[in-house]
This record gives structure tokens, sequence and C-alpha cells, in this order.
């Protein structure tokens, strides 16, 4: 019930549920907070300041700074597609290949290995991520010696503590989607691990300049995007306690 979609289609079908049952009044109420939750969300302005404070302000992960070095490399999983008859390149979802091509252009920059997590959580469990990504970065042009295949873990606290011994004490640079990237680095150092965090597939240009727009599918999906990480960062803080 993250996304602001379903909230609307919930708050509708309750509507409706009320002025079947003679009560039109409330009924409304539910139809106008479903209209206007819909038109809220869907402005471009206001998905961008939901989601500021996490690609660019108090949430966000600290600037990587380059003339560090590193020894790992690691792109956390995001989506791989099973189902269907697409081509193999086709099938990796926006976020996932942003985060392999940073991860390869990183990996050569330093002369890093590749850790590649993520097991078997996708929708035919049969497909390792892993393995997926692993392939991808052999047509990429990634020897074997290039490549440490993790194979496991279907979260982010997962995928982490799956490369804790491996990684020791070592530098590691973890590359993900900027909404994402600072619980990633509360998690890595709650692990213990020198860690820099680099964020790509941003969904804001950082600008905050008040305006107007026809509303927006596409900032409907930004706001999903905050609130799924707001409550993903309320979840590991009640952990933590």
């Amino acid at each position: 019930m993250i996304s602001p979609i379903q909230l609307a289609f919930i708050l509708s079908i309750a509507g409706a549920l009320l002025h079947k049952f003679g009560h039109r009044r409330k009924a409304r109420v539910f139809y106008i907070t479903a209209i206007c939750w819909l038109l809220v969300f869907s402005q471009p302005y206001i998905s961008d300041l939901l989601i500021y404070p996490l690609e660019h302000g108090a949430l966000s992960a600290e600037p990587y700074v380059q003339d560090k070095s590193a020894d790992f490399i690691l792109p956390l999983a995001c989506f791989y597609q099973t189902n269907g008859k697409s081509p193999s390149i086709s099938r990796w979802s926006e976020c996932s290949l942003k985060r392999q091509l940073m991860a390869d252009h990183l990996a050569r920059q330093y002369g890093a290995t590749l850790l590649l997590t993520g097991g078997n959580f996708l929708k035919d469990e049969n497909v390792n991520y892993s393995q997926e990504a692993a392939s991808l970065h052999r047509t990429f042009g990634f020897s074997e010696s290039q490549l440490h295949i993790i194979g496991q873990g279907s979260s982010t606290r997962e995928e982490l503590q799956s490369i804790t011994q491996i990684v020791g004490k070592n530098n590691i640079i973890i590359v993900t989607s900027a909404t994402h990237a600072y619980r990633v680095a509360a998690l890595s150092a709650e692990l213990g691990m020198h860690a820099d965090v680099v964020s790509v597939n941003f969904h804001s240009s950082g600008e905050l300049s008040p305006y107007i727009a026809m509303p927006s599918i596409h900032s409907l999906e930004k706001t999903r995007h905050a609130l799924y990480e707001y409550f993903a960062i309320l979840k590991y803080k009640f952990e933590a306690q």
C-alpha cells in the first residue's frame, strides 16, 4: 500500500462501499480524498520535495571522494525479469543496468574485483540474480578472475552480510540507487565495513524552485519510491533499537 495509486484505489473502494450502504456523505469524503491524493502526488514539484531528502538532503549518502582507493566494487541487486521471451539485455530493469554499468566503470578505474550478490529471489526461483549479473559483465569483457560471484541475498542486509568475511578490512565501494544510499551506508557501517556508497539512478535534479506542471504518472512513481524508502528507513531504525 505504498503506491499513491493503490491508496487512492482503496479510498475509492471504501467510498463505494459506504455509498452502497447509504452513507453518502462519508462516501463523498472518501471520493474527494482519493482525488485530492492523486492530484497532489502526481504534481512533479511535490514528488521532487518528497524525494529530495533521500537523494540530495539529510537522508542522502556522503559524496564519494574520487581519489580514494577500492579493493572491491559491489553493485547491489535490483531486478531482472525472468518470464517472457525478450532478449537478456532487455530483461534488466533501469536501476539494475545503472548499478551494473557504474560498477563496471569503477572496477576498471581501480582495478578492483566485482562482488556480485543477489540470490534466487526472482519470479523464477531457478534463476540466480548473481549468475545473470556475471553473464552481463562477461559481455562487457570481464574475466572470471575479476568477478566474485556470491549468489546470495534477498534483501539489502542479507547481501551485505554475505560479503563481510570476504571484504574484511579492505576498502569497498557499494553502488546503489540514490534513494537507497542512506540505508546502505548505515547498514555497511553497522557491519563494520570500510565502505563508500556511490549513488546512481536519481529521480530528481536536486533543484527545489517551485513550479506547477501537468499531473504525471512519473511523479506518482517517484512518490512511490520515496514513500517506500521512508518506511524502510523507519523499519531499520526501529529494528536497530
